[in-house]
């Protein structure tokens, strides 16, 4: 199994908008084949402040979804 993750901090502004996209990111992994799992957390103690996790089957699985939802992204 492969873990990724990704902590990210946003200005209060930006912050909503942040958890929309990144949800509906989540929807779209979590149908790719080999996709175990794909979560967004908020933390409880930092404000702004999301962390984004991914488990793969396996490296080729992982490598082969990519990130084009999330290039060029303007936040």
């Amino acid at each position: 199994m492969i873990h990724s993750s990704l902590r990210m901090k946003f200005t209060p502004e930006k912050l909503p908008e942040a958890r929309e996209i990144l949800c509906s990111i989540v929807e779209r992994i979590r149908v790719s084949q080999g996709c175990l799992g794909c979560d967004v957390y908020q933390h409880l103690l930092e404000p702004g402040v999301l962390l984004f996790g991914e488990w793969w089957d396996n490296h080729a699985d992982q490598g082969r979804h990519g990130y084009p939802c999330i290039e060029g992204s303007s936040w």
